[in-house]
């Protein structure tokens, strides 16, 4: 393993203002000319470069944010996930949370555009109004929305065997990613084991996936490196994103779950690679050889983009804590 205890300070602040930041790039305000609509008709999506330009986009810059320009909480359901003759037709409902309209979406897959991609927005939706209590008029009585992607597509835009991530936008603001699995080839665990990590197997790793994308800007060539990475909760939608140029890497302590996910996720996608660290912990690995205090992370910094902890300093002391973040 590899020393990394000169520049892992270095790395872990850079993450940290990546993730609080989003890394100083550059993203897109939609200003769509369908916000005002409330008739529930069929919005036109900006899909390309050039057409978001002919629907008028404002890049701006990140580093000027203010708190009231983040992505905004939304509230929705995911009805369906279905192929329907040759298409892969995913249709819910979503609204900001003070029950705004939702006035754009953009489908992408593999961290690509799905530039066929057939979106339809703010359909009727008055049984929501009526749960929900607003009025007939409200974004909340045209919620609803429907994306068609055609079936079989191109390798690098496939709705088979894939996770899709819509992002929808209301009022010029990105909200909150919806990021749907479909046909998911790589196997998952079984409850049993799914339980040794709190369960929730494939529901919080899709969560976390719209916020790697979102939060992070992960981008499919990134080199990823997961501490505490269980049985590859967060590696499982990441094998369907990271492409070639791309990488994960992932440790954890137990020796049972870090032997599930490789011989799952690590035999499906040969760029991800999975390694016990026999590392003592009283509760999860009491025959550990090594201490928390002399474990260093086993990858150079200067190969990580992006590094994830899920779920881990809650379970450390502080003492340990503060080692592996310096």
């Amino acid at each position: 393993m590899s020393d990394l205890n000169a520049g892992f300070t270095n790395r872990s602040a850079g993450v940290l203002e990546r993730l609080v930041s989003w890394c100083g790039r550059r993203i897109v305000r939609w200003t769509s000319p369908f916000a005002s609509r409330t008739d529930g008709a069929t919005a036109a999506t900006p899909t390309t470069e050039a057409e978001a330009e002919a629907f008028g986009v404002q890049s701006i810059d990140l580093n000027a944010l203010t708190p009231a320009d983040a992505p905004q909480p939304s509230v929705g359901v995911i009805d369906s996930v279905r192929e329907l003759g040759n298409q892969l037709v995913i249709s819910g409902w979503l609204l900001t949370a003070d029950q705004g309209p939702v006035d754009a979406m953009q489908v992408t897959c593999a961290g690509r555009i799905v530039t066929d991609a057939g979106v339809q927005i703010r359909l009727p939706s008055p049984e929501i109004a009526l749960h929900l209590g607003g009025r007939p008029g409200s974004g909340s009585a045209f919620a609803r929305y429907r994306v068609q992607l055609p079936l079989p597509v191109s390798s690098t835009e496939r709705p088979q065997d894939a996770i899709v991530t819509l992002l929808p936008f209301s009022g010029g603001r990105a909200l909150r990613p919806v990021v749907v699995a479909h046909d998911t080839a790589i196997p998952m665990p079984t409850e049993a084991l799914a339980l040794r990590i709190g369960g929730g197997f494939l529901d919080v790793a899709l969560e976390f996936m719209g916020y790697f994308q979102q939060l992070a800007r992960l981008s499919p060539s990134d080199k990823v490196l997961e501490i505490g990475c269980g049985l590859g909760r967060m590696a499982y939608p990441l094998a369907y994103y990271l492409d070639d140029s791309g990488s994960y890497q992932g440790f954890d302590i137990d020796a049972e779950l870090i032997g599930w996910a490789k011989d799952t996720i690590g035999a499906a996608r040969g760029n991800f690679h999975f390694e016990h660290a026999d590392v003592h912990n009283p509760h999860y690995n009491p025959a550990g050889l090594l201490t928390p205090e002399s474990f260093r992370f086993p990858a150079p910094s200067e190969a990580i983009d992006v590094t994830l902890a899920v779920s881990l300093f809650t379970h450390l002391p502080a003492p340990v804590a503060r080692h592996y973040l310096h």
